[in-house]
């Protein structure tokens, strides 16, 4: 599903690029002024995307117990960096690049299952999935749908997965790796089925909840 809908927006904004294409042709623009023109109007959305996160996040920023203040150069370059991962992931890995497994019969690591956060899909992982194919490490991705659940509908997803994952790798516990709403469910399928088959939970920009995790969540993937 997800898959689809950001192919969808790839075509719309393609679409734009277009008819501001053939807007600035109109005013006589040169053939290439004008698609130039066209794919900057679509740079500049999608910045803007990314710059309205910078600004949520700005009156928050050094409320930690050891604050680091950055200069504005740092700050530019952190989000050029950002605008950068997020082109990468939403127009190209989620649209494309989604997987189900990569198995490593060598490897001496527990298998892992990764799990998306909300809007994404497995695609949101390619870079992730580099890494630990390059380290040998047997993973598996799971697609969170439908798009809209809820966190509770999602918990059996997590077991049917970590089930399947314990029978194809004939493993007796797997790691979990989460992000974002992909760690609210992690902990909602913990809460139905215990941790028993659960070496480490690992969660990436999880959002708080109060009640408390039944898991610690932090070790290293290889178990070092």
């Amino acid at each position: 599903m997800i898959s689809r809908i950001s192919r969808t927006l790839l075509l719309i904004q393609f679409g734009i690029a277009i008819l501001f294409y053939l807007l600035l042709r109109h005013f006589e623009w040169p053939i290439v002024a004008a698609a130039l023109g066209g794919l900057l109007i679509v740079l500049l959305l999608r910045a803007q995307i990314t710059a309205n996160s910078f600004f949520l996040t700005w009156p928050y920023r050094g409320r930690t117990s050891n604050p680091v203040e950055i200069s504005w150069l740092q700050v530019g370059t952190l989000f050029l960096r950002e605008f950068r991962a997020t082109m990468l992931c939403s127009s190209w890995a989620m649209p494309f690049l989604r997987f189900d497994q990569f198995s490593y019969p060598d490897t001496t690591s527990l298998p892992v299952l990764l799990i998306h956060g909300y809007g994404c899909n497995s695609g949101y992982w390619r870079w992730m999935s580099l890494e630990l194919r390059q380290a040998h490490i047997t993973h598996y991705a799971l697609d969170m749908e439908p798009v809209f659940g809820s966190i509770d509908e999602y918990a059996p997803l997590v077991h049917a997965a970590v089930q399947r994952v314990l029978a194809e790798t004939g493993q007796k516990k797997i790691v979990i790796v989460a992000h974002s709403m992909g760690g609210l469910a992690a902990r909602a399928y913990l809460r139905d089925h215990g941790c028993d088959r659960v070496a480490r939970v690992i969660t990436l920009a999880r959002p708080t909840m109060a009640r408390p995790s039944p898991t610690s969540a932090s070790a290293s993937i290889a178990g070092k």
